[in-house]
């Protein structure tokens, strides 16, 4: 939980916001009868809510001054509680925010489901070519350090012991996909 989402319970959030369980998607509620309200339910009730996107793709806006990613605050409404650490999209999309697609796991489990990076010349995460072996190298990180799996004489061998090592280490079955 971030020192901002401290400052907004996640009582407020349902009182600021109607999310859609099946899309993700967040509006704003209307409020209740006043002069400030009237001209709120004039222009924001029933619009899109945190519907900025960043660069990299996640849907943000602000909740009571305070910047926020959508993401975050759809797990808070459907969990009751900030999520504790990092949130991973599983399909990888940033601006997939249903419910089902949002798990809140730590730094190392969000890198465990990666995709592939375009410089990647392969075509499989964590296989290169070698150029002073001649041959394909594969490796894997876990716990921030890089283990050797072996050289392989062809890509498809290399790809297949990158994929045995996720395996056994658990790591999310949408790693490395395009």
């Amino acid at each position: 939980m971030t020192e901002i989402e401290t400052r907004i319970p996640v009582e407020r959030l349902h009182e600021l916001l109607t999310l859609d369980l099946e899309t993700g998607l967040l509006t704003w509620k209307p409020k209740a009868a006043s002069v400030r309200a009237k001209h709120w339910n004039a222009v924001r009730a029933g619009q899109p809510a945190l519907h900025s996107k960043t660069a990299a793709g996640y849907f943000t806006g602000r909740i009571d001054g305070c910047f926020v990613f959508a993401h975050r605050v759809v797990f808070a409404m459907t969990h009751g509680h900030w999520p504790a650490q990092f949130i991973d999209h599983e399909n990888g999309m940033r601006d997939d925010n249903r419910p089902g697609n949002l798990r809140d796991v730590t730094q190392q489990e969000n890198q465990q489901n990666r995709q592939l990076a375009i410089t990647n010349k392969s075509g499989v995460i964590g296989v290169h070519w070698s150029q002073p072996h001649r041959k394909w190298r594969a490796s894997i990180k876990v716990n921030r350090k890089a283990q050797h799996l072996g050289l392989f004489g062809t890509v498809a061998e290399a790809a297949a012991a990158r994929h045995t090592a996720e395996v056994n280490l658990g790591f999310h079955s949408n790693h490395g996909r395009k």
